[in-house]
């Protein structure tokens, strides 16, 4: 499943994951792409601050299948994703920095995904105290 990206790696200086929910997901997936042989750094996709309902309109949309499959087992993820107000991306950017300190996965950074929601994922960005 790998060998497309090792073969791009040739041309490439890093990647950039989907959209994820779930910063054990992110290292699961990390640790077989680093066994499989690729190297590139990996920007981590996440959602930033986003109306829930539009996230969840848009995940089916833009194909999130596996990350919808995960919220889908993930009753309180579920629940909370379909509570009135913006999806808030804290306690996953925290797990991810939390799996981050294992050099070992070649976490360069963080993508945000704004979904057209650029000033509230630039105020939350800014609040953070990191």
């Amino acid at each position: 499943a790998f060998d497309l990206l090792r073969e791009k790696q040739k041309n490439a200086s890093y990647l950039v994951t989907q959209t994820c929910f779930d910063a054990m997901s992110f290292r699961d997936w990390l640790v077989r792409l680093r066994d499989a042989g690729v190297t590139l750094p990996a920007h981590l996709g996440i959602a930033g601050v986003v109306q829930r309902k539009e996230l969840l309109r848009m995940a089916g949309n833009l194909g999130f299948g596996a990350s919808i499959k995960f919220i889908n087992k993930q009753r309180s993820l579920a629940t909370k994703l379909m509570l009135p107000g913006a999806y808030d991306p804290t306690s996953l950017f925290f797990d991810i920095a939390e799996v981050a300190t294992d050099t070992s996965l070649g976490i360069a950074g963080i993508h945000l995904n704004t979904f057209n929601q650029v000033a509230p994922t630039r105020t939350w960005w800014e609040s953070l105290s990191v």
